[in-house]
């Protein structure tokens, strides 16, 4: 494979953090944690929070993104069932971020503001990279059934 242009990688950095960030917001809102926004930057109690470039996820969501190429490939059939795996990588691969900030601010909220500099923030990429393959392999399955009942009937 190429390596994306920087301009390119930037450009999807800075629309991933963007997007985690306004999924985190939403998170922080279903979670009743009190916080003020303006922008990337979230004031929790006791810590503030910024989403940085670097918590992009940019290469987690790229890894996933060829993860869903192959698997769709491997086990799909049709071009459609194909597509929606991939697909289905963009929202994922957002949810999964912003999944990330918030349990992140509300162990920093909770536990201590420390937590900033825990393992969790500072290596925790494969975790939640692992919890976003469940969803993921989910759908694979479910779009595998589909594949598998209509070979059946024709």
């Amino acid at each position: 494979m190429v390596p994306m242009p920087d301009a390119l990688a930037d450009a999807l950095e800075m629309a991933s953090k963007t997007a985690a960030a306004e999924v985190a917001n939403i998170l922080f809102q279903l979670s009743g944690t009190p916080f003020l926004r303006a922008g990337p930057i979230f004031q929790l109690p006791n810590i503030t929070i910024e989403v940085a470039q670097e918590c992009s996820g940019i290469r987690s969501s790229w890894v996933l993104f060829m993860t869903s190429v192959l698997a769709a490939n491997l086990f799909l059939k049709t071009s459609w069932r194909r597509f929606v795996l991939i697909a289905f990588v963009i929202p994922l691969g957002i949810l999964r971020n912003g999944f990330r900030i918030m349990v992140i601010g509300l162990l920093c909220v909770n536990v201590g503001p420390q937590m900033i500099h825990s393992l969790i923030h500072r290596r925790g990429g494969p975790l939640f990279f692992a919890l976003s393959l469940i969803p993921l392999l989910l759908v694979l399955w479910w779009l595998r059934r589909g594949d598998v009942r209509s070979s059946q009937r024709g």
